[in-house]
């Protein structure tokens, strides 16, 4: 059984009774609701996680915002860990109020950047709260 509940649905506990008929054979159980006030949140997810891009090159990821519990507000991106002769820019840098969207990361890695994995680290920003998702960058020959 799912129960969904509307962020209009007043705060408090609520008794349901759940009744199951066969044949001619009916039961009953009851479960309690409680109802708390949703709580304002938000994440970032990238897709793909990981990625391939040959020395020279330009690769690119979707990075997702998703909203919960009444969030209402602008999100900006950024992102750490890069390394060496890498760099990163968004379209758009913020996803606009009320936050639910999504930007394109351009990374453009260096003729000289170093082969391998590296982890970036991209985070969104709104007021004090901050929310993370890794994804790892292979640079090729």
């Amino acid at each position: 059984m799912t129960i969904t509940v509307a962020l209009t649905t007043v705060t408090g506990t609520y008794k349901i009774t759940v009744t199951g008929t066969a044949g001619g054979t009916t039961k009953t159980a009851s479960i309690t609701l409680k109802v708390t006030k949703a709580i304002p949140n938000f994440a970032v997810s990238a897709s793909p996680t990981s990625f391939t891009v040959a020395r020279g090159g330009i690769g690119t990821v979707t990075i997702s915002t998703s909203i919960s519990g009444g969030f209402n507000s602008a999100i900006a991106l950024s992102a750490s860990g890069e390394g060496y002769l890498q760099t990163l820019t968004f379209s758009p840098t913020s996803i606009a109020a009320p936050g639910a969207g999504t930007s394109t990361m351009t990374v453009t890695v260096g003729a000289k950047a170093v082969l391998g994995n590296h982890k970036i680290t991209v985070k969104g920003t709104a007021g004090t709260m901050s929310r993370t998702t890794t994804v790892t960058l292979v640079v090729v020959d």
